[in-house]
């Protein structure tokens, strides 16, 4: 896709952030790629397709709080063309007529950055407190008709294009090839018959990342293959592969033998507490392994596990990872042994450990041997309970050794265990196949889940999936709207029931829930005139609003009553809407809207400067400038040049908000279509690039007045 501006937004953000938005054949636009900052202003003629972009984002937006269940089972990805948020006809009506994109498919893509706050594109470990760090998903979905179908409403996806990547280097790319099930065997079982779309294709992944980091079963590579998966919102929610009962115990343990299962300081402890006799060199520890893997595939069981393993199995088992075939601790580390080794104060540790559990077990003994010759129950009692403190006096003092030997977990120990067990295990499945090359459980397949319908991600596995789920749950609750035309002023706003207010849509699409959310007298967060970054002060959202229409100079305050059936009445100083014109009424839904929106959800609004006069335009401009400072993303579409002067003006009086406001001129070629164009200002603020028809009108016509005016002087004075 063409791309007007090569500036691109740094990829540090504390909040998701849309960094680009690309179409291709959509309505008026033939290829276009948009890079979007915190506060994005579009401007231009009529009809030029500045509300493209919107109706593009809300497309998607609209599609990602419907399942797979809402669609009918033959389709592909189905995306709803007409809802709550767009209305777009049909694929005929929505692409381009353009010359040159005649016959082309429509494609959307898009450039997505995960938060630190809110919004991350990992998983982290709730344990480890370790993530793979993401920092950025790609996506490019092209939309086709249902075959056999036309002007149906609907459309299906025909290509996507996944990309992930972070400042480290690392990346992931994944593409859907749709085959309409002839990737898979006449004996392939299908699961749930009622989602055999779930089987039209395959998604094919590749890893920059070292096998051994990745691998999710018997293979040598970083590639996978997915042969089944389900869409939400055109891209890949839910993934399945075929893998043979060796690939499953694989997987399975492949987990268990890396850092992210367990607490190092845990393993740590364990392995002080072990003896000597205890440890495993590493070949002996992998033949371990592949007996146990024989007896698993062959008699389906596993010996239990000793007690003593007990503190690294619980949290193991709380973080979904299966209990290790060989306990870590008995596998001689080289990493966690040169440590132990090289520091004294871990051997006194280790000797006053086992003294103290050698004259601990000497009591709990004592005490047991007098058990058994006692004659009185009370006193047999009573060695019972002394014997039980000792074994209690035995854990905490183990809790004490985590806690002594806690500072030399360190990240760098972290780093090093890691990639050495990962090696281990990566030996382990080489042999494991040569082992079992010939085995039944080669040949049988099973299909296995990366992420089930609503279900939690692998964290072990590829980042895709967990940046892909970030994606839809940003555009599910974190994309904001309201129309262009809000509703006209009236006493009383009528009452609707929680299901019916979308969070896309939070006073609804025209401002029609505006009285029952200002109603609502919740205490939260808001940004405040002298406290943007505010997050003490708790208020309610009535408050709130009423302070910014304070900065916008309107007399208030606001004041809402519940009227019965009625609804709730609405009053600003005292006065119904209808005694003060229309803008107010038009304002307000785009202030609540703004303060409802959480850092790091993207507001759209189209022409919030309806209806106010100058004076306000450009308070409003300045609202808005604000609400961009406090993480929430704004894309404003309008008409207003006093909004876009108050901006200019703003960028040129603090550089600070250079990198914060970007207005797009958009126009339309009958040619090229529609392109959008970033207005850039030199040091000084004025316009270089300043195209046909960008408010200029006004200059004209002062020009014109002034000549007439210096024209009629002239004439009266001869």
């Amino acid at each position: 896709m063409e791309t007007q501006n090569t500036s691109q937004p740094s990829n540090e953000r504390e909040y998701p952030f849309l960094a680009q938005w690309r179409m291709q054949n959509f309505k008026s636009v033939h290829n276009a790629t948009i890079n979007l900052a915190p506060l994005t202003v579009l401007v231009g003629p009529n009809s030029a397709g500045k509300s493209s972009l919107l109706q593009s984002i809300l497309l998607f937006a609209q599609n990602s709080r419907r399942t797979m269940r809402e669609f009918d089972s033959s389709s592909r990805g189905g995306i709803i063309l007409n809802g709550d948020l767009v209305k777009l006809g049909s694929i005929e009506e929505s692409r381009s007529d353009l010359e040159i994109a005649k016959s082309q498919d429509i494609r959307i893509g898009a450039k997505f950055i995960g938060g630190k706050t809110r919004g991350k594109l990992t998983r982290r470990n709730s344990f480890t407190n370790k993530s793979k760090d993401v920092d950025a998903l790609e996506w490019n979905v092209s939309l086709i008709n249902e075959p056999g179908t036309s002007n149906s409403g609907t459309a299906i996806v025909g290509e996507v294009d996944l990309q992930i990547y972070s400042s480290e280097g690392k990346t992931e790319q994944a593409k859907v090839k749709f085959t309409n099930g002839s990737h898979l065997d006449s004996e392939t079982p299908i699961d749930r018959g009622n989602f055999s779309a779930r089987y039209l294709g395959q998604l094919n992944l590749k890893s920059s990342q070292a096998a051994t980091e990745i691998v999710m079963g018997p293979s040598s590579n970083s590639d996978f293959v997915y042969q089944g998966m389900s869409f939400i919102a055109g891209l890949p929610a839910s993934v399945a592969r075929l893998m043979t009962s060796l690939e499953v115990v694989l997987q399975g343990q492949k987990r268990s033998f890396s850092t992210e299962g367990f607490l190092l300081n845990d393993l740590l402890a364990e392995r002080v507490k072990a003896k000597d006799s205890e440890i495993l060199e590493k070949d002996e520890a992998i033949q371990i392994c592949i007996k146990k893997i024989h007896d698993r595939l062959e008699n389906n069981k596993d010996g239990e596990p000793e007690s003593k393993y007990a503190r690294i199995s619980m949290i193991q088992r709380l973080t979904g990872v299966e209990e290790p075939i060989v306990p870590l601790f008995r596998i001689n580390w080289s990493s966690l042994s040169q440590v132990i080794n090289q520091t004294p104060e871990i051997e006194q540790i280790r000797n006053e450990y086992f003294l103290m559990k050698t004259v601990i077990e000497e009591k709990i003994q004592e005490e047991l041997s007098q058990k058994e010759k006692a004659v009185d129950s009370k006193a047999n009692n009573s060695r019972k309970h002394r014997a039980a403190e000792a074994y209690s006096s035995i854990e905490f003092q183990a809790d004490e050794l985590n806690e002594k030997l806690s500072k030399w977990a360190t990240d760098d120990l972290d780093s090093q265990l890691d990639k050495e067990m990962k090696d281990f295990w990566f030996e382990v499945i080489e042999k494991s196949l040569k082992t079992f090359h010939d085995s039944p459980s080669m040949n049988t397949k099973t299909w296995n889940f990366e992420r089930e319908e609503g279900g939690q991600i692998n964290e072990w596995g590829p980042s895709m999936f967990q940046a892909v789920q970030s994606w839809n749950s940003q555009l599910a609750s974190g994309v904001l709207y309201l129309e262009p035309l809000r509703e006209a002023p009236k006493p009383f706003y009528s009452f609707e029931s929680g299901g019916s207010i979308s969070p896309q849509i939070p006073i609804g699409s025209k401002g029609e829930h505006l009285g029952q959310r200002l109603y609502d007298q919740r205490p939260m967060v808001f940004p405040l005139p002298n406290d943007l970054m505010n997050t003490k002060i708790r208020v309610p959202l009535i408050e709130a609003v009423n302070l910014w229409l304070a900065e916008l100079k309107i007399e208030g305050p606001i004041r809402v009553d519940p009227q019965g059936r009625s609804g709730f009445l609405l009053t600003v100083g005292g006065r119904v809407l209808p005694m003060l014109g229309t803008g107010i009424s038009q304002v307000l839904p785009v202030l609540t809207l703004c303060l409802l929106a959480r850092r790091g959800d993207l507001v759209l609004l189209e022409q919030p400067e309806l209806h106010l006069n100058p004076s306000m335009q450009q308070l409003l401009a300045d609202f808005l400038l604000s609400m961009s400072k406090t993480g929430r993303q704004i894309i404003v579409e309008t008409h207003s040049e006093y909004l876009v002067t108050r901006l200019r003006l703003n960028t040129i009086s603090d550089e600070g908000n250079v990198d914060i406001v970007k207005i797009l001129f958009v126009e339309k070629d009958a040619i090229r279509g529609t392109t959008y164009n970033e207005i850039v200002a030199n040091q000084y603020g004025e316009i270089q690039n300043w195209p046909k028809g960008f408010f200029d009108q006004a200059s004209n016509d002062y020009k014109k007045l002034i000549m007439k005016i210096a024209e009629k002087k002239e004439s009266e004075s001869k």
